[in-house]
């Protein structure tokens, strides 16, 4: 005679009972799966996430290698922080004008203008001297 009642009711299950390769991903309901069910080693790999992260800040000690890196803001910028000695560096793009800041003194030491002109701020060292075509003048 059939069993009569309600099976997951009635009937628990341990471990122990299962078979290894018993509990598949078929048998796992969607969006069951919480982040304290994810062992904190477990080296999942990077095509089987959304790479859409949101406001988080991502973090690496490896090599981040892309094939095009697309910054978006109002001002995007890069920074360069070194981790041992300053000066810091940041190459930022402000109203159209491309600064390359020393982030340490907050010094723009360069910019390419909105026009193409480059303006090379503080001291302009050229050890081997400078050619120039056109006047210069002063």
């Amino acid at each position: 005679m059939p069993y009569i009642g309600n099976i997951v009711q009635d009937f628990s299950v341990n471990t122990a009972m299962l078979n290894t390769d018993s509990v598949t991903s078929i048998k796992i309901d969607d969006g069951t799966i919480v982040n304290a069910d994810i062992n904190d080693s477990a080296a999942i790999a990077g095509t089987k996430i959304s790479p859409n992260f949101g406001s988080q800040n991502t973090t690496t000690t490896g090599i981040a290698a892309v094939g095009e890196l697309q910054v978006t803001s109002t001002a995007p910028k890069i920074t360069f922080f070194d981790s041992d000695t300053n000066p810091d560096f940041e190459i930022r793009n402000l109203n159209g004008v491309l600064h390359f800041k020393d982030v340490s003194s907050t010094a723009v030491r360069m910019q390419i203008n909105t026009d193409g002109h480059v303006d090379i701020l503080g001291n302009l060292d050229v050890g081997a001297g400078i050619d120039v075509t056109g006047a210069i003048t002063g």
